[in-house]
C-alpha cells in the first residue's frame, strides 16, 4: 500500500539560509590570481589562466566564517566536464589568498567541487567557526580544521528540515538524504511535491504528462512505467533520480542510482525493480521497492 504523506516538514523556513552572491570579476585584486592560477592546478601560464577566467569564469562571494570578510567560490573558466565546471573556495589570510578546497586526492576528499548550477548556500551549522556549505542541491561540505570536505552520511541526518522548502521539488534530493542517507534498507514514505499549472512544460507533458518541476530539469525522462495498481507513473530521469508521478504531484523514490540514472524499470508482483547501467565495475543488482510494505532495499540477493 502506497502511503500518501503530505508536506511532512511544513513550508515555513525558520532560519533563512545565507547564499553566496554573484561578484564582479573586475573587482578582484591582482593578488587573487596568484592562488587561482597556481602551478599546482596545472595551468601552463598565468596569462592563459586569467584569460580563461575573464572569458568564461565566474565568482561568488559569501562570508563562510563570520569574520566580516568574504570568501570567494570561483569557476576558473576551464572547459567543464559532464558534471559541470570545477569550483573552489578561496580565502584571504593576511596578505595571501589560499584555497580552502582539498587539494590532495590522497587526503580522502575531492580536490575541487563540480556543479552544473551555481547555487551555494551557507548553512546555520558551524565547526570551528566555519559554516557548513551546500553545493547546488544535495551536496554538503563541512570544515575539518584545514579545508572543506564532503559530509558523511550521518551529517545529513543532523540537518534541520525546517531550513528547507518542502514545497519545492528542487529540494527533494536533500530531503531524501536527511531522512535516509546511509541506510541500505529503508521504510520509505513519499514526500509529495505540488506543481502549479504555470510550471507545466509542453514537451514533457506531451511525453508523459509530466510537470516540469518533477525534475531534475533540464534533464529529460529516460524511462517510464505505468503502475495501474498505484495509479501513477514511475519515471527515471537521465543522470537523475526515480520519481512517482500522480497528476500534479510527485515524490522522489530514489536519487540517481548510477552515473546514467536508472536505465530500466520493472514491476514484478508487489515490487518495483530499478536498474542502473551495468559495466565491469558496477553492481548489477537492482534497487527494489515493495509497493505493499513500503520497504526500499539497496542491497539484496540476486533475483
Amino acid at each position: 500500500m502506497l502511503i500518501l504523506v503530505g508536506s511532512l516538514f511544513g513550508s515555513s523556513i525558520s532560519t533563512p539560509l545565507t547564499h553566496f552572491r554573484p561578484f564582479k570579476k573586475s573587482q578582484l585584486p591582482e593578488s587573487f590570481f596568484q592562488c587561482l592560477c597556481r602551478e599546482s592546478k596545472g595551468h601552463p601560464e598565468k596569462a592563459v589562466c586569467i584569460q580563461n577566467f575573464n572569458k568564461s569564469g565566474s565568482v561568488w562571494a559569501g562570508d563562510a566564517n563570520n569574520d566580516g570578510v568574504d570568501e570567494f567560490i570561483v569557476d576558473a573558466g576551464d572547459l567543464p566536464g559532464t558534471e559541470g565546471p570545477s569550483w573552489e573556495l578561496i580565502q584571504l589570510r593576511g596578505k595571501n589568498w589560499v584555497s580552502l578546497a582539498c587539494l590532495e586526492p590522497d587526503e580522502g576528499c575531492e580536490p575541487l567541487w563540480n556543479s552544473l548550477h551555481a547555487r551555494f548556500d551557507i548553512l546555520p551549522l558551524a565547526r570551528d567557526g566555519y559554516h557548513d556549505l551546500r553545493i547546488e542541491v544535495d551536496r554538503c561540505l563541512k570544515w575539518d580544521g584545514h579545508h572543506y570536505v564532503d559530509y558523511d552520511d550521518s551529517d545529513y541526518h543532523g540537518l534541520n528540515q525546517v531550513w528547507f522548502d518542502a514545497k519545492d521539488s528542487r529540494e527533494a534530493e536533500l530531503f531524501w538524504k536527511i531522512r535516509y542517507s546511509g541506510e541500505d534498507v529503508i521504510q520509505f514514505q513519499p514526500l509529495w511535491f505540488p506543481v502549479s499549472e504555470e510550471e507545466f512544460s509542453r514537451p514533457l507533458r506531451h511525453y508523459l504528462g509530466l510537470p516540469v518541476r518533477v525534475i531534475e530539469f533540464p534533464k529529460l525522462p529516460c524511462e517510464s512505467l505505468r503502475d495501474p495498481v498505484q495509479g501513477l507513473n514511475w519515471v527515471s530521469f537521465c543522470r537523475a533520480g526515480v520519481w512517482g508521478v500522480r497528476g500534479d504531484h510527485a515524490f522522489l523514490l530514489v536519487p540517481r542510482p548510477s552515473y546514467l540514472g536508472a536505465v530500466r524499470l520493472e514491476l514484478r508482483g508487489d515490487s518495483l525493480y530499478i536498474y542502473g547501467e551495468v559495466d565491469e565495475d558496477a553492481d548489477a543488482r537492482p534497487i527494489t521497492y515493495d509497493r505493499r510494505t513500503g520497504e526500499l532495499r539497496y542491497q539484496r540477493e540476486d533475483p
